[in-house]
């Protein structure tokens, strides 16, 4: 007699049948026995991928190939709906998980109805190594960004009551906007204080092509904000809260940053000094040749390696624009006001050029604008 299933694992497969394997170790070395597997490629290109895929075989694996790609949130619906799991862990299929983690994950589950999503400590492994250091969980700290990553176990009948993954969350994000809809079920989180899950960096990463392109990023948010604009609207004075107190952060975090770099800059200053006597000492004596030449190379290995440590100097500028803006644009005071206090904004009257002029006249559209100024009480010489 077969034994029931509890957990149903659901792999979105697309052009990764190169490490498909290493996942399915992971699972196959689960002290939860009574698994099934569930792979849907997503219309795969790449022939290894269909290759492997087509001659994997095991006794709780099943797989399904779609016709056209749709991406993680369709590839997983289908998988899911298909599922004869108590509970759900979507897996990537480049990732690994820990023995233990779908019987420690479905235990939390068993024991507590009230709890609907069950995650972990990461770690990163791949081109990147290390902790995944997520926030812990918090409400409603969420609504600002995710810290639930997608290899979350949950129940069957919550997708269902949720109604599934959103297919129109097409460039990432859709795990996130999915424990929104969890959350809105009144679903609690539970984060087992252990790392049992591995994440791997890889070039082609949708994480990693999402963070680039910051546009994408905030056309993700948006949607996610329209997806459950109720929850938003409900916790609008808290979520600008949490914003503010990110605010506040990251400035801290930003003023911390420039001190580390201008000691770094000035330990530089100081080795490339240590290097130009060092210099010195070798060509007015000539002694002490290969010493003096151990610790040059010495010391330009140093100062190779601080001036690694500041590429985050490209960070800084990347995600404080107005940082960069307020120490380029803050004036300082005209000849005529030296003891008032330096002011950020100053007119400068336009030179009304023929170049302009004939512009102008080729307007097709010329409309009238009007400027309209509530003042009170304002000083003179600023309204001047």
């Amino acid at each position: 007699m077969s034994k029931q299933i509890t957990t149903t694992v659901v792999i979105p497969c697309y052009n990764d049948g190169s490490f498909i394997q290493e996942t399915l170790d992971s699972l196959n070395a689960q002290t939860c026995q009574t698994l099934e597997i569930i792979i849907v490629d997503d219309a795969s290109t790449d022939k290894e991928t269909l290759k492997v895929l087509k001659h994997l075989q095991q006794e709780n694996l099943t797989v399904l190939f779609l016709e056209k790609n749709g991406g993680p949130s369709v590839a997983r619906n289908k998988g899911i709906s298909l599922a004869k799991g108590k509970y759900i862990l979507p897996v990537d299929a480049d990732d690994i998980i820990d023995s233990t983690y779908i019987e420690k994950a479905q235990k939390i589950l068993d024991e507590n109805l009230d709890i609907g999503i069950v995650y972990c400590n990461a770690a990163f492994f791949g081109d990147k190594n290390g902790q995944w250091k997520l926030p812990e969980y918090a409400f409603p700290e969420i609504l600002v960004s995710n810290m639930i990553f997608a290899t979350a176990l949950y129940r069957k009948e919550d997708w269902q009551r949720a109604g599934g993954y959103n297919e129109n969350m097409k460039e990432g994000n859709e795990d996130y906007d999915f424990w929104l809809s969890l959350l809105e079920l009144n679903a609690k989180v539970y984060k087992i204080p252990e790392t049992l899950f591995y994440y791997r960096i890889k070039k082609s990463s949708r994480t990693t092509k999402l963070s680039d392109d910051y546009s994408k990023e905030i056309d993700t948010y948006e949607q996610i904000f329209y997806n459950h604009k109720e929850l938003y609207l409900k916790n609008i004075r808290v979520f600008f809260e949490e914003l503010k107190k990110r605010q506040v952060q990251f400035i801290e975090n930003d003023v911390m940053l420039h001190k580390r770099l201008q000691y770094k800059d000035q330990e530089i200053k100081n080795l490339h000094k240590q290097l130009t006597e060092l210099h010195t000492k070798l060509y007015e004596t000539g002694e002490e040749l290969t010493y003096a030449r151990t610790v040059i190379d010495f010391r330009d290995q140093q100062i190779q390696s601080l001036l690694l440590k500041n590429r985050v100097k490209k960070l800084i500028n990347k995600l404080s624009p107005l940082h960069k803006y307020e120490e380029k644009n803050l004036l300082e005071p005209k000849e005529s006001s030296k003891k008032s206090a330096p002011y950020r904004y100053h007119y400068n009257k336009p030179e009304l050029t023929e170049e302009i002029k004939s512009l102008i006249d080729s307007f097709k559209k010329t409309p009238l604008i009007s400027i309209v100024m509530p003042v009170y009480n304002v000083d003179q010489k600023w309204l001047r």
